[in-house]
């Protein structure tokens, strides 16, 4: 026997009649509430009623029902129904006609935290109860259910407390509008009928961190530009006297012309109702037309370079899939990540979230590629798309170019590569160029333009002066760090964190030590070099021969010395160290470089907390050299504000070598700060501080990486600590 939604849903069929907004389809609200129940949300009828139709209808009002006694006071809900009916978010959301689920979806997030009566949703009813709601409610108007409604049991507004009505209002202005146009763009297409899991995904899409909020807006930003690649004044057409036109455009005409060629161009081709050329139809019938998007990822991979991928990634798939393709998504980083689909919101916080600390191995990517292709060519006609960084494939390292060769012969390629300022060409500037049938070129920087300056800070105070620093004959300065304890590790809240730099926990350094005010230099590296005839692969004259990053650049006297390996630090030290007075030299513990990098203060850099982990942060600005002002290149030393205990470039710059084997938490850390070594000697090495051309949030004080004791790297140097035959005396410094 049919349960009826009166039986299963008393409290809501009750409330009907409390509703103060008119709705031209009624039978939506059973939607709404089904996907707010979905939630986890036991809000009621008439309050989902009203909130869905305001936001979904343009044009209503609230108002007092005519059918309400004068006894039921209602003033108070009907004061905040006008107020949202006033919101700009509403306004907003009315003109895009927005689907049910999405409704639902943003119903759900203004109404969590709010208290409702107990038992007034059962989330666990299947969907034949809400399609049975929905008919119900087309047959039943507001004025009918109250006057059905037994006068025992009819309920007043006061079924949703007082104090709600500011948080829900609160919670609708605190929407984010580019989380909203994300929802409109791409939800009802993921959405469809959705199950409870993918509409709580879909509702996750919602209150993001801002660096993923930033990935949004910048898929945004591409998608009306993608569609808008078909403007021109005729549609499809044959070309050339070929009979048979298909309905998809080539992939490489997805990328508008503004993202690559000035605006001039773009408006002679507006100008002239250029249309996109549609090739002749050659695929067979029994073949499927696949589009796999290949996103790079891993640390080479990082800030504005990133979310620029991942937002390229995101619009593509949404207008490949519009335009009929299979399209399917993998990473390439250390290893090619398993193909999947970007059909729906799981998917997309799969994309969102990826996390990949490997270092690029383009050979193996490659190799994994091909043999997928050789599975999918039989069924298939493939288009790959690359969204690489400016980088892959620069040179033939690994037999690149007779792979993508390989690759060529079973699919069509296309390749987008992001970096900054159009350093090159579309199409040119890599050996593997020939093997692509078109190649743009995307600035990394376009997420910031027309971003409004951040506010000045003012500047800290000058660090108090020390009259136990040292000086060696190198002209290396060194100053005294007193023994104390600190907090070492990043909260869970702080933004940018990784698992790795946890847990949080107490250290206690008993004894002080000298640290270098600043990286090792190329004047104080090359003394070295002159003195014993060193030839290491790199750092000798400031390029970086041999190294796995092609970035060449001249650099001066004063700038850090960078693709060191570990060995020829030590090497270094072994010189200073037979060269000195009593004295001995070797690098910092990990403990160490933090407790000297905080300087007494606990936010993510000595100047202050993050305030945009993936932008233009002004605290880190005033103390760091990073991507978002070194200008793609490392800066002499010593320029930026210095923390209170007179070290420079802790943040940012270069990264460092710490003398700590490379562990992935802290649990077993020494508590005295001493260097964790319990590996052998080929196992990788901790570096710290950030660098300059990573982002922000790499540059914390807490931030940790790894490389293995043989790497040299443009963004890789180091500073070192002197321990003289006698410490100063000092009483402890206490964090």
């Amino acid at each position: 026997m049919m349960i009826s939604p009166r039986h299963l849903f008393p409290l809501h069929l009750n409330t009907l009649g409390l509703c103060h907004v008119p709705a031209a389809a009624p039978q939506r609200t059973a939607s709404w509430l089904r996907t707010v129940h979905a939630l986890g949300i036991p809000a009621p009828l008439f309050l989902v009623h009203d909130l869905g139709a305001l936001l979904t209808t343009s044009g209503v009002r609230p108002a007092r029902p005519a059918h309400l006694p004068e006894e039921v006071d209602s003033a108070a809900y009907l004061s905040f129904l006008q107020a949202v009916s006033r919101s700009a978010v509403r306004h907003l959301v009315c003109r895009w006609k927005i689907s049910d689920a999405v409704a639902g979806v943003i119903l759900g997030r203004v109404l969590t935290g709010i208290d409702f009566p107990a038992g007034a949703a059962d989330a666990s009813s299947g969907a034949a109860v809400y399609h049975e709601l929905a008919r119900c409610l087309e047959r039943t108007g507001p004025a009918a259910a109250w006057r059905d409604c037994p006068a025992g049991e009819r309920p007043s507004p006061s079924l949703v407390p007082a104090e709600a009505f500011a948080r829900i209002r609160a919670s609708l202005n605190g929407l984010d509008p580019d989380e909203l146009r994300f929802l409109h763009c791409f939800g009802p297409r993921m959405s469809g009928s959705p199950d409870p899991m993918e509409l709580a995904s879909l509702f996750h899409l919602t209150g993001l961190p801002p660096h993923v909020r930033l990935t949004l807006r910048r898929t945004l930003d591409l998608l009306p530009r993608l569609s808008g690649s078909r403007r021109g004044g005729t549609g499809l057409r044959p070309e050339g006297g070929y009979e048979g036109v298909t309905r998809r455009a080539h992939p490489d005409h997805l990328l508008p012309a503004e993202l690559v060629w000035p605006s001039r161009v773009l408006f002679y081709r507006v100008a002239n109702h250029e249309v996109l050329y549609y090739g002749r139809e050659s695929v067979p019938e029994n073949k499927r037309m696949l589009a796999v998007i290949v996103t790079q990822s891993g640390l080479e991979m990082r800030g504005d370079p990133w979310i620029t991928a991942l937002a390229v990634s995101l619009a593509l798939s949404g207008e490949l899939s519009r335009r009929g393709y299979d399209v399917q998504h993998c990473f390439a980083g250390g290893a090619l990540s398993e193909p999947r689909p970007l059909a729906r919101p799981s998917d997309v916080h799969r994309l969102l979230y990826y996390r990949d600390d490997t270092r690029l191995n383009a050979p193996a990517v490659l190799e994994q590629l091909l043999a997928r292709c050789g599975r999918w060519a039989p069924r298939h006609r493939i288009e790959l798309a690359w969204v690489t960084g400016e980088f892959w494939a620069a040179d033939d390292t690994g037999g690149l170019a007779g792979l993508h060769d390989k690759i060529s012969r079973l699919a069509v390629q296309r390749i987008w590569r992001i970096g900054y300022g159009g350093s090159f060409p579309p199409g040119q500037g890599f050996a593997s160029a020939h093997f692509f049938a078109s190649a743009h070129f995307i600035d990394a920087s376009l997420p910031w333009r027309d971003r409004p300056a951040p506010p000045p800070i003012p500047p800290l105070p000058a660090p108090p002066v020390d009259s136990g620093r040292l000086r060696n004959e190198l002209g290396m300065e060194f100053a005294w760090i007193a023994p104390g304890e600190f907090m070492m590790g990043s909260p869970p809240d702080e933004p940018g964190r990784f698992d790795w730099e946890g847990p949080r926990h107490r250290v206690c350094l008993a004894d002080g030590f000298y640290l270098q005010t600043t990286p090792v230099t190329i004047r104080q590296w090359t003394s070295f070099v002159q003195a014993t005839e060193f030839r290491g692969d790199g750092g000798n004259d400031g390029k970086c021969r041999g190294a796995a990053d092609p970035r060449e650049f001249s650099q001066e006297p004063d700038h850090p010395v960078t693709c060191v390996s570990r060995q020829d630090i030590l090497a270094f030290i072994d010189w200073l160290n037979e060269t000195g007075a009593g004295e001995t030299y070797r690098l910092p513990a990990e403990a160490e470089w933090e407790y000297a990098c905080r300087a007494g203060t606990a936010a993510a850099y000595y100047t202050g907390p993050v305030t945009m982990p993936l932008g233009l942060d002004p605290n880190l600005d005033r103390a760091g050299w990073f991507d978002r002002n070194a200008g793609d290149r490392p800066h002499p030393v010593g320029q930026k504000e210095p923390n209170a205990r007179g070290l420079y470039d802790m943040h940012g710059n270069v990264w460092e070598w710490c003398e700590d084997q490379w562990h992935p938490h802290y649990d077993g850390a020494p508590p005295d700060g001493a260097p964790w070594l319990d590996r052998g000697i080929t196992a990788p090495r901790v570096i710290r501080g950030g660098a300059w051309f990573f982002t922000a949030e790499d540059c914390r004080a807490a931030s940790r990486a790894r490389y293995d004791p043989a790497d040299r790297f443009h963004c890789l140097g180091f500073r070192l600590v002197r321990v003289p035959a006698r410490e100063p005396a000092s009483g402890p410094d206490s964090e």
